[in-house]
């Protein structure tokens, strides 16, 4: 797993577990307002390395944001390394991403890894951010790297959510982090809304945003999306 820093120079740590495949460009307009943000990316592996662990540790305060496929992240390496965020916030995802009920459609997701390709990755981006216009626009946000990359990410994904699916058929769910919020775009065409209502609502506060995938727009900061108010 790859990590990038903006310093705010404050106190707390802010943990933002990035979508699959995406640089820091969505949110790279958020004032930190002093927050130090750690933004995490790339998670074909979810090892977070010595030195990095040992700089997270090092704040007293930590709070955590994820978006999209960011939220199944963050549930698999927050737990795994001891850290509970004194607030969670998941934009656009769930723990189950790939899940019928609960996430991206099985067969869609599927279907994406065994079709991507320069065009059809092209396409995905222009769903994610809500159409052609917004995609040109947003064009910072396109990340750069090898396309094998991306397919050997989002194969890691699939075949964890495959062994979850296969291991706990019929038991109940069960997050590992306690989330506080939930933003769900009601334009989203990469999760279904739907989906993402039947998996939050009743589990914390659910906040609907008129966006696209790519909820950031909606914010010109990241305490807007991780504070309290």
């Amino acid at each position: 797993m790859r990590t990038h820093w903006t310093i705010g120079g404050g106190d707390t740590l802010l943990l933002f577990f990035n979508g699959w495949g995406m640089d820091g460009g969505p949110t790279a307009h958020l004032e930190t307002g002093g927050f130090d943000v750690c933004i995490c990316c790339g998670y074909e592996d979810l090892t977070v390395d010595d030195s990095t662990l040992a700089r997270w540790k090092t704040y007293t305060r930590i709070k955590a944001a994820a978006w999209s496929m960011g939220v199944w992240a963050a549930e698999r390496v927050l737990p795994a390394y001891g850290l509970m965020p004194e607030r969670a916030i998941a934009l656009n995802g769930t723990p189950f991403p790939v899940d019928d009920r609960y996430g991206i459609p099985c067969a869609v997701a599927q279907g994406t890894y065994e079709n991507l390709s320069p065009q059809t990755l092209k396409k995905f981006y222009r769903r994610v951010f809500g159409g052609t216009a917004a995609s040109e626009a947003a064009g910072a946000g396109f990340p750069a790297g090898a396309l094998e990359e991306r397919r050997r990410e989002l194969g890691k994904i699939l075949a964890a959510e495959e062994e979850r699916r296969t291991e706990n058929a019929g038991e109940t769910l069960r997050c590992g982090i306690r989330w506080n919020r939930a933003f769900v775009s009601r334009h989203d065409s990469i999760f279904p809304p739907g989906n993402l209502l039947a998996y939050w609502q009743g589990r914390c506060e659910v906040t609907l945003l008129d966006a696209p995938h790519n909820p950031f727009a909606c914010f010109k900061r990241w305490e807007e999306i991780v504070g309290e108010g």
